[in-house]
């Protein structure tokens, strides 16, 4: 089978099994999802051969054009100044088996590194082996402000994630927790992790 039939082939069955099996709000998830995954993928390429091209360039107004063309491949909300500490909205997308879902809040937990950075899911639902929740963050819901609602750090669902997912977060300018906070956050997942540590 040649590779245009097996991707029709491999398209139907997806399609077959998204109408008999998920809810309408799921199957349009998971499409859009597709089509992200498909769209960002893209747009990484080209910045990627911008960037590559604007390394070995030697003329500065041919580099200027060539940062100008890179912007158009970047995120439309993407918070340029990230900073250890900061609440930002991840697209986490359509989530592979128990892995989070949608759109959440999360907290930036190390430097953007390859493009990519360490992130700590929030959550209104908490994680029932390791519950720690701020209730001060004043974050937006879909009802408005809610002062006092708990946001649960989710433990199990922290990870290492690509720069597209983040987006500034809607109505709201940059928000960081503190350096206090972060201290409280890692000491927490130090406790969650418990690495064993070979002292002999």
């Amino acid at each position: 089978m040649n590779t245009e039939k097996k991707i029709d082939s491999i398209l139907a069955y997806v399609k077959g099994e998204l109408i008999a099996n998920f809810s309408n709000n799921e199957a349009l998830s998971f499409i859009e999802w597709m089509k992200k995954l498909t769209s960002d993928t893209l747009k990484d390429r080209k910045e990627k051969q911008i960037l590559l091209q604007i390394k070995v360039c030697q003329d500065a107004g041919e580099i200027a054009k060539l940062k100008l063309t890179k912007k158009k491949y970047l995120p439309k909300n993407y918070p340029c100044n990230l900073a250890i500490g900061d609440i930002v909205h991840v697209s986490f997308g359509f989530g592979y088996c128990s892995e989070l879902s949608g759109g959440h809040y999360g907290i930036v937990l190390s430097e953007l590194k390859a493009n990519m950075c360490f992130v700590m899911p929030l959550s209104s639902v908490p994680l029932k082996t390791h519950s720690f929740y701020f209730d001060d963050l004043n974050l937006p819901s879909r009802s408005g402000l809610e002062p006092g609602k708990k946001s649960y750090l989710r433990f199990e669902q922290m990870r290492n994630i690509s720069y597209r997912r983040l987006e500034n977060i809607s109505g709201m300018g940059q928000k960081n927790i503190g350096k206090d906070r972060l201290g409280e956050v890692f000491a927490e997942i130090r406790k969650y992790l418990n690495f064993p540590i070979d002292k002999t």
